[in-house]
């Protein structure tokens, strides 16, 4: 990222160029980069939050990333240049409020026997600062696509709801987690816990319809609005609520493993700052089975699967 609110510099040849194997075909690896939906899911580095996206895929289109990290905003912006299906993309790019010029990324897609050869070029920068800069973040940026794609989330939410109007006996019951204004803290800690991963994520400031007045306390407009993420198999929803007393009195969640030294490793790590219920111990239904309160005052019941 580049120092705000400075003159353009002049665009010279440095570039960056990423080279990576994905494996997937190509013309899935192509719906990736032309899918908002999916888009919104992986472009921004590990370390920076890909807040909100809007692309228009198509020569002229226009697309909009706004990107959260620790030293604040960052809006990449670009227009289409060149799309040749599942196989080329090329676009400007450019950050808002950035001293970097506008530059040309360019995405070539090959047939590697089942994978694909992805290629991204990221030409016309200022100078070797920012070429290595972005070198960074693409490469950043296309392993987490690359794990996106691994995953296998390929219908987009859009789709499966209306999947699910098509099929009416269809039912999803899912945990719905008020935190209190402590969300994003959660999130953050289940990430090392136990391996949480955010698939969607919108704040109250990022709402299209903003909250009626007096809806959510004074200072809530960063707070989570809505979440969507993933402990293993299981996706679940939460958001900081609307000011309401948090009580999980009686509730708790499950989560069940393959291994002992894994119940272990996760009743440690989640009730780092909590209280322990039960501790781990052998049980008529598990082997290695225990309970805690962790420091959100969330409940877990932990143990091993077993066949019975």
């Amino acid at each position: 990222m580049r120092t705000q609110n400075k003159p353009a510099k002049k665009a010279t040849e440095f570039k960056a160029v990423i080279s990576r194997v994905i494996q997937a075909p190509r013309a899935l690896v192509f719906k990736m980069w032309t899918d908002a939906e999916h888009m919104a899911q992986w472009f921004s580095p590990a370390d920076i939050e890909c807040r909100s996206l809007t692309a228009a895929v198509k020569v002229g289109g226009k697309f909009r990333i706004h990107m959260v990290s620790k030293k604040g905003d960052h809006i990449a912006i670009g227009k289409y240049l060149k799309i040749v299906p599942d196989k080329y993309l090329q676009f400007t790019w450019q950050w808002e409020a950035y001293a970097m010029p506008e530059s040309v990324v360019t995405v070539e897609l090959q047939d590697r026997g089942g994978a694909t050869l992805l290629t991204l070029t990221h030409q016309g920068f200022p100078d070797r600062e920012d070429a290595e800069d972005h070198q960074r973040g693409w490469t950043s940026m296309l392993k987490k696509f690359a794990a996106w794609v691994k995953r296998g989330e390929f219908q987009p939410i859009k789709t499966k709801i209306k999947n699910m109007k098509k099929n009416t006996k269809t039912k999803i019951v899912q945990p719905y987690i008020l935190f209190g204004g402590r969300c994003a803290e959660a999130l953050k800690f289940y990430g090392k816990a136990v391996g949480a991963k955010v698939d969607l994520l919108m704040r109250f400031q990022d709402s299209p319809e903003p909250p009626p007045p007096g809806a959510i306390p004074p200072g809530y407009s960063k707070k989570v609005m809505h979440v969507t993420f993933r402990i293993g198999d299981s996706i679940l929803m939460a958001s900081d609520g609307c000011g309401e007393p948090v009580n999980f009195s009686s509730f708790s969640l499950h989560l069940a493993v393959a291994t002992e030294a894994e119940a272990k490793r996760a009743f440690k790590a989640l009730g780092a700052g909590g209280k322990v219920i039960m501790p781990m111990g052998k049980t008529f239904w598990s082997p290695c089975f225990g309970m805690l309160t962790d420091r959100f005052g969330l409940g877990w019941k932990i143990g091993v699967m077993t066949e019975n």
